[in-house]
């Protein structure tokens, strides 16, 4: 009986079980330093790959927008050194470690938007039939939304029912907002 390397038994093992896509990720976490450069590699962390499209987080909306700019030549050096060549490269600070989701830092998070739907009984749709077409399905949408939205107020300007934050907010309903600007 010969004794292995503990290292050489789990990355044998490791090698067996990773995807594909793992491992082109992780050929380009080997590449990633000389790729991107020596000031970005503090603030890039190539994070997944799914159907050839790379994601990278990013410490800050700056690194993103600057490396967006850069990306195909990343994609290019990338794809010198890849059996299976990338398609994208999507950077976000979405997934930056220790990033917390921006309605946690936003001041008044607790606060809903103004177009918010107040909170009311959950339709009873135990008694009615299933649409058979794509017609009735619509109307009976477009009969929910006008029941939902009979109490309103109306907008000043077009008439129509509008939520009662939207009124609150810019006196005047949100399409109307929208054409104003």
């Amino acid at each position: 009986m010969t004794f292995e390397s503990i290292d050489r038994i789990l990355g044998a093992f490791a090698n067996r079980i990773r995807t594909p896509e793992q491992r082109q990720l992780q050929a380009v976490l080997t590449r990633w330093p000389e790729v991107v450069g020596k000031s970005a590699i503090a603030h890039t962390r190539p994070v997944s790959i799914h159907r050839n499209i790379l994601y990278v987080a990013t410490s800050s909306a700056a690194w993103t927008q600057d490396l967006t700019f850069r990306r195909t030549a990343i994609m290019r050096n990338l794809n010198r050194c890849l059996p299976d060549p990338l398609h994208d490269i999507k950077f976000s600070t979405a997934r930056w470690p220790g990033q917390s989701p921006p309605t946690a830092t936003a001041a008044g998070a607790d606060v809903p938007h103004p177009s918010a739907v107040p909170d009311g009984p959950p339709p009873d749709l135990s008694g009615s039939p299933r649409p058979e077409t794509a017609i009735a399905a619509f109307e009976l949408w477009a009969e929910k939304v006008r029941a939902r939205s009979r109490n309103w107020p109306s907008c000043p300007r077009c008439h129509c029912p509008t939520p009662p934050g939207e009124l609150e907010r810019w006196s005047i309903c949100r399409i109307c907002m929208a054409r104003e600007r």
